[in-house]
């Protein structure tokens, strides 16, 4: 029990949150959703995501960026948050991974963002091109 309450999460190991459970009642517990980012990462990408649009709205917008800045597009502040927070490859991979094993679990919202931004075909250069352009 002790090496359980203070083992440090991995990168790249999904941790799936649970709701509240009642020891009285004969249930399954409720799953929220699925992390993969340590706890401080977590929260900090939390917090610079925060200003951004819904992470569908963001990847649409990344997938029709064609090198040329647009009034619908992104405001510069934020075109930099996602920028300065790619996703790794080492990331993508443990997500698609943990994915697989965890079929129809949520995604935390800051592993939503970096889903959305990794789905974007070329999106490192999609994003450092519009981070210089802003």
């Amino acid at each position: 029990e002790l090496e359980e309450a203070f083992r440090v999460p991995q990168v790249g190991v999904a941790q799936v949150t649970q709701g509240p459970t009642t020891p009285c009642v004969d249930r399954e517990p409720e799953v929220r959703w699925m992390k993969i980012l340590d706890p401080q990462r977590s929260q900090k990408l939390a917090i610079a995501f925060r200003p951004l649009p819904e992470p569908k709205t963001v990847k649409r917008l990344l997938a029709g960026f064609r090198g040329c800045l647009e009034e619908a597009a992104l405001p510069s502040e934020q075109v930099r948050i996602l920028a300065e927070f790619m996703p790794t490859p080492k990331m993508i991979e443990g997500m698609r991974r943990e994915e697989g094993l965890h079929r129809g679990v949520p995604w935390d919202r800051p592993e939503q963002y970096l889903r959305a931004v990794a789905s974007v075909p070329h999106f490192e250069a999609r994003l450092r091109s519009w981070a210089f352009l802003a």
